[in-house]
């Protein structure tokens, strides 16, 4: 059993720390929560009115919210106080480490799901490990693989929530393609905000879980100083 592990195990139940961790994660980050949540929901719902048929401009979308998306990490990475010794790496690494762990998530969802599920599941921490050390994309992915080894259950309903908001969302995209002669207009703006809503709901609360899973595993709550933003 990893460090980690064991400091998991000596603050407390494991399910407990992780959901307490998430909660406190997303009140000291709170700016930076809602600033993405309404940065990356807005423009979409902007083109699914304007432009619905404009997809290059949801390509160009796409690229920004990933940027907020690093811009959300670092932010809850750094008012959780997990960024104490400041980044030891930066975009490229985010940018490098997302291509090296969702090739074969995505691979693994169109196979057969559960296997994108659970590879997901072993490398959610690794973007925290990633930012905090000097090791690598390699050795983040490695060392997230044996941290989350005794923890897999716990982690694994903890994504139930996240998995929920994507799966609500394309819930009420396929509603709608399928009954849209029932819905109005205003019935057609209203499924666009709640479905993009949800969506980046979703995206944020998968970023949180992550540093929480890092944190919850690497050291005891405790031991984190807390910055208030």
């Amino acid at each position: 059993m990893s460090i980690g592990a064991e400091n998991a195990y000596r603050t407390g139940d494991f399910h407990d720390q992780l959901v307490g961790e998430q909660f406190r994660i997303a009140l000291v980050g709170k700016f930076y929560v809602f600033g993405f949540l309404l940065a990356s929901t807005v423009p979409y719902v902007f083109l699914d009115i304007y432009y619905p048929e404009g997809t290059e401009y949801y390509g160009l979308f796409g690229m920004i919210v990933w940027a907020l998306g690093y811009i959300l990490f670092v932010g809850v990475m750094k008012n959780g106080g997990y960024l104490g010794a400041g980044k030891q790496t930066g975009v490229g690494t985010y940018f490098v480490l997302g291509m090296a762990v969702g090739l074969p998530v995505l691979l693994g969802l169109v196979l057969l799901i559960l296997p994108g599920l659970y590879l997901l599941m072993r490398w959610l921490p690794s973007y925290s490990r990633a930012l905090v050390t000097s090791d690598g994309v390699g050795k983040a992915m490695r060392w997230s693989w044996e941290a989350t080894e005794p923890f897999q259950r716990q982690l694994g309903i903890a994504l139930i929530g996240p998995l929920a908001c994507y799966g609500a969302s394309i819930a009420m995209i396929l509603s709608y393609d399928a009954f849209y002669e029932h819905f109005d207009w205003a019935g057609y703006i209203a499924i666009s905000i709640l479905s993009n809503a949800v969506q980046s709901i979703g995206v944020a609360w998968f970023t949180i879980l992550g540093v929480a899973a890092y944190g919850s595993i690497s050291r005891p709550i405790e031991d984190v100083e807390v910055t208030f933003g």
